[in-house]
């Protein structure tokens, strides 16, 4: 997890795109909680390629990688530095409606619709 805000980031594109392209984990995080890239489901999620039990690094395998993309090395996910409207982002322990959200995303998961959908952005944009 990398935390930064937009002029930082602006100002050091340099460094932060070769953090991208040096740091050997699976899934790295800007602004957001690094499990988002596993929840997301779609992105690759595991160890970066070339570890071995006697160098284990970020771990061995990868999961999910839904499009099949051949040859990933790890999955970059953006968030804001702040959510709109100054509401909290949903995996952070201030959440105002952190349970309700977590209730309608599993409802939603288990039968998906529309309304499942409408239930579990209105839980996550009042937290």
């Amino acid at each position: 997890v990398i935390i930064v805000d937009p002029r930082t980031h602006s100002a050091h594109k340099d460094v932060f795109d070769a953090a991208n392209r040096d740091l050997r984990y699976g899934g790295i995080a800007y602004n957001a909680f690094a499990g988002v890239i596993f929840g997301l489901g779609s992105l690759s999620w595991g160890g970066f390629p070339g570890h071995t039990l006697d160098n284990i690094g970020s771990g061995i395998g990868q999961v999910h990688n839904t499009y099949m993309v051949e040859n990933v090395q790890k999955s970059v996910v953006y968030a804001p530095f702040r959510m709109l409207l100054g509401i909290s982002q949903p995996w952070f322990p201030d959440h105002k409606t952190t349970k309700q959200m977590a209730l309608a995303l599993s409802r939603y998961t288990i039968n998906p619709s529309l309304i499942g959908l409408f239930k579990t952005l209105f839980h996550a944009l009042r937290g």
